[in-house]
């Protein structure tokens, strides 16, 4: 192709604002094609299945909800063309013409799903920005809940003590607070596991994989998996369970292969919990649209990707 425009008006479908939203996609087999003829794949001929269990909903606190949705209420905002922030109010009075009015940028949307996914999940970062680095900066946190009212984490304890009691678990989350809560509950529960994510040492993180690995008392392996989703061996485990994820589809792919993987000798069961009425939602769905696109591109059936 001759151009990224090209190549997306052939198989893009356009709409939303100024049709500069992605819809759907189109002349898959068209794009299937091209892309057998100069690729080739060697697949993993495992024994064991992957059984992806049904997404567990859980209703966050009335509080937490109430936090939600003012928040959703204020971040569904607008900047005129001068680059001022405007408020539905200021539009609602004429403050403002509402034909100067236009949608926030890409990055800022971005920043206000971060921060709905935040809430769900219990928390507000504390930020400094400095104006000479123009850079944010995370100072502490305001916390919603607490993590033994934690509705996502209570579930992941359910999980871990009543389903897999007698297994080894994998859990991955976004958030660096949200892993010093899980820290919090697996010490409260007796439940010795190890952590692996940009707060830990490269020492750290290869000696948390060994205990993982050798030491039977050592249950649970959480961390992000933008750190240790791609590559680490941690098929010792047979259950992964997803708190919160990104929108990056590979990190939530490769993350998957990290218990099911040559060696593995018993089926990998897969849990992902969605806060019921938030983000949470979209980013799964997001995800599960993008590993279909790719199935489909690659030759797949979907039960290749469940």
């Amino acid at each position: 192709y001759g151009s990224y425009y090209a190549f997306k008006n052939d198989f893009a479908v356009m709409g939303g604002w100024e049709g500069k939203q992605t819809l759907g996609y189109k002349n898959i087999d068209k794009l299937k094609t091209m892309v057998d003829g100069v690729s080739f794949r060697c697949l993993r001929d495992l024994d064991v299945e992957k059984i992806e269990v049904p997404d567990h909903l859980v209703s966050l606190p009335q509080n937490q909800m109430d936090i939600y949705k003012d928040m959703k209420k204020k971040m569904v905002a607008v900047i005129d063309d001068e680059g001022r922030a405007v408020s539905d109010e200021m539009i609602y009075t004429r403050e403002v013409d509402v034909e100067a009015v236009t949608t926030h940028s890409a990055p800022i949307v971005l920043t206000k799903m971060l921060r709905m996914q935040q809430i769900a999940s219990g928390f507000l970062p504390i930020v400094e920005y400095d104006e000479e680095k123009k850079k944010e900066t995370v100072v502490g946190y305001r916390d919603l809940v607490t993590p033994d009212k934690n509705a996502k984490l209570l579930k992941m304890m359910e999980i871990i003590n009543s389903v897999y009691k007698d297994s080894k678990v994998v859990v991955w989350s976004r958030f660096i607070r949200e892993l010093d809560w899980i820290q919090e509950l697996l010490d409260a529960s007796g439940i010795c596991g190890v952590r692996y994510d940009g707060s830990v040492s490269q020492r750290d993180r290869q000696a948390n994989i060994t205990a993982f690995r050798k030491d039977n008392d050592v249950r649970v392996f959480y961390g992000t998996a933008a750190a240790a989703g791609t590559g680490t061996n941690l098929q010792v485990a047979n259950v992964m369970i997803h708190v919160s994820n990104t929108f990056a589809t590979e990190d939530f792919v490769q993350s998957l292969d990290r218990i099911h993987r040559r060696g593995q000798n018993r089926d990998c069961y897969y849990h992902q919990i969605i806060a019921a009425g938030t983000v949470d939602r979209y980013i799964a769905d997001v995800i599960q649209s993008n590993r279909e696109l790719s199935s489909a591109v690659m030759g797949d059936t979907l039960s290749d990707i469940l």
